[in-house]
């Protein structure tokens, strides 16, 4: 799903390039209106995968809760520690993934290009 959120932010040159209008169509066009919407999806992209990158560190965090109990019960069991690190290794990308989307959210919020 974050993958599919992705998309836009790739495609955001495309997008810029095809909401600007050239000088032959700019009296067809409104850049400001075409640029105001840009932003707002921009920015609901941003707040919809905020929200499933959250969502995903609470599951992840309380799926981890329950591995290290389970850890605790029966430290030999290999398939409990592969489960352990791959749900650490998910919460480690999840973690990384809220930070870019911070560090976006705030440079969109001030304007910085």
């Amino acid at each position: 799903m974050l993958k599919k959120m992705r998309s836009f932010d790739d495609k955001i040159t495309y997008a810029l390039n095809t909401s600007i209008p050239t000088d032959s169509f700019k009296s067809r066009v409104d850049p400001s209106a075409t640029c105001k919407q840009l932003y707002e999806q921009l920015s609901e992209n941003f707040d919809q995968r905020d929200e499933a990158i959250k969502n995903c560190i609470t599951v992840t965090a309380n799926r981890l809760k329950e591995l290290r109990l389970a850890k605790e019960r029966s430290s030999d069991d290999v398939s409990v520690l592969k489960a352990l690190r791959k749900e650490q290794t998910k919460d480690s990308r999840n973690l990384q993934q809220i930070t870019l989307n911070n560090n976006n959210q705030w440079r969109r919020n001030r304007g910085v290009r």
